[in-house]
């Protein structure tokens, strides 16, 4: 491992890693604004803005991950282990970025499970209102089943009552 001067670029790629999960929680809270106003508009730009926050994310996670390697010689190596490969504690500053970074993280992950919970009701709100829309206990009966009160088929039928009539 390098001397803690060489973690300077890892903690700013941390930081700006932070910095985006914080802008995707603020999306994914707009999203979960738009749903409870029933506001459509606002609920497809809250999609683009979470669309743009992942993408940003993941090249943030990318150049990250050159970071690592480029210290570590691999750039897969979770920041959970950063010590392993070190004789000594990492620097204070790099400790600071990854527990923030990771309270983004948890924070983002709640935010996803909320949001999903709430698209889900939604959802689920929205079909039983066309069902109930679409369907009524007082109108005709949508199948061809008899109707009550209609007359036995094995009764005779076709019987005339009166014959002036």
């Amino acid at each position: 491992m390098r001397s803690p001067g060489a973690f300077g670029p890892l903690v700013g790629a941390i930081r700006r890693e932070t910095a985006l999960a914080l802008e995707l929680r603020a999306a994914l809270a707009e999203q979960r604004g738009a749903i409870a106003a029933n506001d459509s508009d606002r609920l497809i730009a809250s999609l683009g803005a979470v669309e743009r926050a992942l993408l940003t994310l993941s090249e943030a996670r990318a150049l990250r991950a050159e970071i690592v390697g480029s210290l570590t010689g691999d750039p897969k190596l979770p920041l959970g282990q950063l010590e392993s490969l070190r004789r000594e504690p990492l620097p204070l500053a790099v400790e600071d970025a990854r527990r923030e970074l990771k309270r983004a993280a948890t924070g983002v992950k709640d935010d996803v499970r909320l949001n999903q919970a709430i698209l889900a009701r939604a959802v689920e709100n929205g079909e039983a209102f066309l069902q109930a829309l679409f369907t009524s206990a007082l109108g005709p009966s949508p199948t061809y089943a008899e109707a009550e009160g209609a007359p036995d088929p094995g009764a005779r039928s076709g019987m005339i009552l009166n014959r002036r009539a």
